[in-house]
C-alpha cells in the first residue's frame, strides 16, 4: 500500500470531529476546564535528570524501575516497569545495570561535560555519528509469544459511521519480535525505518534533529506462529504513520575511547516527542482508508538496553494490557547459536572470526514502552511544525487523543553504521568508559606503527585490538 502523508488541515476535519466526541464533558477543546495538564517543560527541565514520567528504583532490587501510571493524565491505572540489565537476553543475577557516561541511569537524558562544565549536547564537540535503519524482523528475539487481536474486532476503536467485516479469529502463539503493541493489536515496525545522523558529543550526549527521524507507513502485522512456523502478513484495518514532533535527547554509552564498533556491553536512550496520525480501513470493495484519529505521545522514550514489562488497564474499557519485552544490545545475539558442535550462546556478543559474526556484528534490538495519554498542549497543530507546549502557552490550543489509555511497546530490528568518528586530534571523549585513550590509537595510525595481532599497520578497525581486547600499546610496546 503507498505511504500517506500526514493528515491535511481540510482531511482533519473528519478527524476533528471524532476526536472532539471524545472529549472529557462540559469542557471546550480550546479551554481548560476538565482537560488535564500533561507535564511539558522547558529543554532544561522537561530533559534534565529525574525529567518527565520518572520511574522509580526500587528498594530492594536496584535493578528494578517503577512507573506508576496516573489515571488523571492516561485515563489507565497500572505500572510499567524497566528491569536495568546490561544484558536483557539472558540476565544474570548480578548484572550490574547498564551505566551511561559520567553514571547516567534510567532518568537522565542530559549529561554534563567534567571538561567544560556545560550541560547538554554541545555540536562544537562531536565524538561521533551514526545510523540505524529498520529490517524485516527474523522472528528471533525472545519476547514470550501473544494472542494478538484483530483490529476489525467489533469491540473497540472503530469509525464511528463504518461498518468492519466479519469478526477474524485472534492469532495465536504470535512472535513479537519487531512487532508493536498498541491495547491487544499489533502491528510491524516497517523495514525502512530511519534514524539518520545520530549524533554524540565527547561528554556522551545523544542528538537527533527530527527532519532525521523517518518513520515509514505501518499497513500490516507480520504474524509468525511459533508453535506451528505459519508466517503471513495481515492487512491491518489502522494504519498508522508516526513522526516526531520534537527532537531527540539523551545519553549513549558507546563514546570513546570505546570504540563506537567495538563489542563491549555498550547502549544508550532517547526521549522526544511523537505523534502518529491513524487512518481506518472501512473495510469495503475498495478497501478505501479514513482518517480516524491524530495522536501525541510526549516523551516517548526509547532504549536499547533493558526488559519492558507492562500491565496497564484502560480505564474506559476496562481491558487490562500486558506485554514484556527485552532489548537486544549491539552485536549480540538474541538465541543459542551452534555452529560446528560449538556453542554461542543467547546474550553473547560476536567477535571477528566468528562463524555468524556478520550476522549479528552491527544489529541491535531497541524498544519503547508507554501509554497513549488524554491529549496534549501543542502549537501549530495540523502542520509540519507541531510542537508540544506547556499549558498557558500563546496560540496553544488542547489536542485530544481517541486512543487514550492505550499502552504500547514498540520494539524494532534495526542495522547500524558508524559514519563519523573524530579521533582526528586530542581526546575524543569527556569520561572514560574502558582503558585506551585515542591519542594513543591516533599516534599508532599516524605513526605507521605494526600492529602484532593483525601483522599488518594500524588502521581505524584496530581500534578494539586494545581498547576492548585489555591489550595496552604503550606498555605492550607496540
Amino acid at each position: 500500500m503507498a505511504r500517506r502523508t500526514r493528515i491535511a488541515p481540510a482531511l482533519a476535519v473528519v478527524s476533528i470531529v471524532l476526536l472532539a466526541m471524545a472529549a472529557p464533558a462540559g469542557a471546550s477543546r480550546y479551554g481548560t476546564a476538565g482537560f488535564p495538564q500533561y507535564p511539558s517543560f522547558p529543554y532544561e527541565q522537561r530533559f534534565g535528570s529525574g525529567g518527565p514520567a520518572p520511574f522509580i528504583q526500587d528498594q530492594d532490587d536496584s535493578n528494578k524501575w517503577v512507573w506508576q501510571i496516573d489515571p488523571l493524565v492516561y485515563g489507565a491505572t497500572g505500572t510499567i516497569t524497566f528491569y536495568n540489565y546490561q544484558n536483557a537476553i539472558n540476565p544474570a543475577e548480578n548484572d550490574p545495570g547498564m551505566a551511561g557516561p559520567g553514571g547516567a541511569s534510567v532518568n537522565d537524558w542530559i549529561i554534563t561535560s567534567p571538561v567544560t562544565g556545560e550541560t547538554g549536547f554541545d555540536p562544537d564537540r562531536p565524538s561521533f555519528t551514526q545510523d540505524v535503519d529498520s529490517i524485516p524482523p527474523d522472528f528471533l528475539t525472545p519476547d514470550a509469544p501473544m494472542q494478538i487481536a484483530s483490529d476489525y474486532d467489533l469491540t473497540a476503536y472503530h469509525p464511528d459511521d463504518l461498518q468492519p467485516p466479519t469478526i477474524f479469529t485472534p492469532y495465536e502463539n504470535a512472535s513479537m519480535d519487531g512487532q508493536a503493541n498498541l491495547f491487544k493489536f499489533a502491528f510491524t515496525v516497517a523495514p525502512g525505518t530511519q534514524f539518520m545522523n545520530m549524533q554524540i558529543d565527547k561528554a556522551g550526549n545523544y542528538y537527533v534533529a527530527r527532519r532525521d527521524m523517518q518513520w515509514e507507513w505501518i499497513d500490516s502485522f507480520e504474524y509468525h506462529n511459533t508453535e506451528t512456523g505459519e508466517t503471513r502478513s495481515i492487512d491491518t484495518q489502522f494504519n498508522i504513520q508516526p513522526y516526531p514532533v520534537s527532537d531527540a535527547y539523551g545519553w549513549c554509552g558507546a563514546i570513546p575511547p570505546a570504540d563506537p564498533n567495538a563489542r563491549q556491553a555498550m547502549a544508550g536512550q532517547l526521549i522526544k516527542d511523537i505523534a502518529f496520525d491513524v487512518w481506518a480501513n472501512d473495510g469495503g470493495p475498495h478497501q478505501a482508508l479514513k482518517p480516524f484519529a491524530s495522536e501525541v505521545v510526549p516523551s516517548f522514550i526509547m532504549r536499547s538496553y533493558g526488559i519492558y514489562e507492562v500491565d496497564v488497564t484502560m480505564l474506559s474499557t476496562g481491558v487490562r494490557q500486558q506485554f514484556r519485552g527485552a532489548a537486544k544490545s549491539v552485536h549480540q545475539r538474541p538465541v543459542d547459536v551452534v555452529i560446528d558442535g560449538d556453542l554461542y550462546p543467547a546474550g553473547s556478543r560476536v567477535e571477528p572470526g566468528d562463524p555468524d559474526f556478520e550476522r549479528w556484528f552491527n544489529r541491535v534490538s531497541p524498544f519503547a514502552a508507554g501509554v497513549v495519554p488524554f491529549g496534549a498542549w501543542v502549537i501549530n497543530e495540523g502542520s509540519d511544525y507541531m510542537q508540544v507546549v506547556p499549558a498557558g502557552t500563546p496560540g496553544a490550543v488542547w489536542h485530544q487523543n481517541k486512543f487514550a489509555g492505550a499502552a504500547f511497546l514498540v520494539r524494532g530490528d534495526m542495522e547500524r553504521r558508524i559514519n563519523y568518528i573524530n579521533a582526528g586530534s586530542e581526546w575524543a571523549h569527556d569520561q572514560v568508559t574502558t582503558v585506551g585513550p585515542p591519542q594513543v590509537y591516533k599516534d599508532l595510525v599516524d605513526g605507521a606503527a605494526m600492529n602484532p595481532r593483525t601483522g599488518d599497520l594500524w588502521k581505524r578497525a584496530d581500534w578494539t585490538d586494545w581498547a576492548v581486547g585489555g591489550l595496552d600499546p604503550v606498555e605492550d610496546g607496540y
